[in-house]
């Protein structure tokens, strides 16, 4: 099996990587928040998460049909996305209401780049 070193991995595929891990940590704590589940929301907001960055691995990897990945992953961005808008709702904020769901939203864009 080859070994890529992290100098040879394109910039912007790292970036897309570290704002899938960003996602997966914020998106983890607000809908595990929002939906005062204990563990079982935690679990909800963490198989989303994982279910993106699979996605955008596969899009990356030219799985499946060319249209699926990159529609599955918008798909599962914007419902993300709509749960973190809810979270800020939940918490009379509306700055997080609007910046929440803006890491998913440019993960994915740079994702669908990378």
């Amino acid at each position: 099996m080859k070994t890529r070193k992290i100098r040879d991995v394109p910039p912007i595929l790292v970036g897309a990587y570290l704002l899938a891990g960003l996602s997966l940590v914020w998106s983890g704590y607000a809908i595990h928040d929002l939906m005062k589940a204990g563990l079982f929301g935690l679990t909800v907001a963490v198989a989303g998460d994982i279910g993106w960055i699979t996605v955008m691995w596969a899009e990356h990897k030219r799985i499946g049909p060319r249209w699926a990945a990159p529609v599955v992953g918008w798909v599962i961005a914007l419902g993300v996305g709509l749960l973190l808008v809810l979270h800020g709702i939940d918490a009379q904020s509306t700055g997080q209401a609007i910046a929440g769901p803006f890491v998913v939203l440019v993960g994915k864009a740079v994702g669908s780049f990378a």
